[in-house]
């Protein structure tokens, strides 16, 4: 972990695209696939940007705070990705049951999905991303910009939701591009949370207005959805 001056100081500034990710959008990598919302397009991108990182033709950055966050909750979201897969393949057992109770051959059906190690593979992907990552350490403006924010709740805070750690985030992410784009970093600029609730205007899928000010005074593009912006970024 290293501020970004020093970042700054010891690689240069290259204009390949920088990524910010939020925590939920590095969590969503191993979350239950039982969910259905992270799909194998959402997976093609995430390999898409892992491989362009190795190639040295993507800066992918990592705030403090969503490291610490990935950290504490790691291991749970692992956890819950084994409970839904274990209750995916007792579901599949009982039906195999009933139809070989009606007569039904159903020999041919033996695979369990996790027998698949889908933990591991996940696990594994996510720990390629982060090998490609440069964590930033937090500014020391970060909290008591973020602090601001909570207590007028501006987006991404809201009223009556413990937001600190939201707000600390976006602040960084900020502060970072901010010094980069000092530096003369030119090129794009990107970051994903799948967190519409905080980042999104009400009911739509569309940046905050009280985020809006911030993201294009920096030349900041915001997306929920990873397949969709690894496709702005890599058409």
């Amino acid at each position: 972990m290293r501020s970004i001056d020093v970042i700054i100081g010891e690689i240069g500034v290259n204009n390949h695209p920088i990524i910010f990710f939020d925590t939920c959008s590095l969590l969503d990598i191993i979350r239950t696939p039982v969910r259905g919302t992270f799909r194998s397009p959402h997976a093609d991108a995430i390999s898409t940007i892992v491989a362009k990182a190795e190639e040295g033709l993507a800066n992918i950055f990592l705030a403090q705070q969503v490291k610490t966050e990935l950290d504490e909750n790691r291991g749970g979201i692992l956890a819950d990705a084994e409970n839904g897969i274990a209750a995916v393949d007792e579901q599949i057992d009982n039906f195999l049951k009933l139809m070989a109770a009606y007569g039904a051959d159903v020999s041919a059906f033996s695979v369990r999905l996790g027998s698949l190690g889908f933990e591991a593979v996940a696990q594994g992907r996510l720990s390629e991303l982060l090998a490609t990552s440069e964590v930033v350490m937090q500014p020391a403006t970060a909290v008591d910009l973020a602090w601001g924010r909570v207590g007028s709740s501006i987006a991404p805070a809201r009223p009556g939701k413990q937001s600190m750690k939201d707000c600390v985030v976006i602040e960084s992410y900020f502060a970072a591009l901010d010094d980069l784009r000092k530096s003369g970093f030119t090129g794009g600029a990107h970051f994903l949370s799948s967190n519409t609730t905080d980042y999104c205007a009400a009911g739509t899928k569309v940046i905050h207005p009280e985020l809006e000010a911030d993201f294009q005074r920096l030349g900041l593009a915001f997306y929920h959805d990873v397949a969709a912006m690894r496709y702005a970024i890599w058409p």
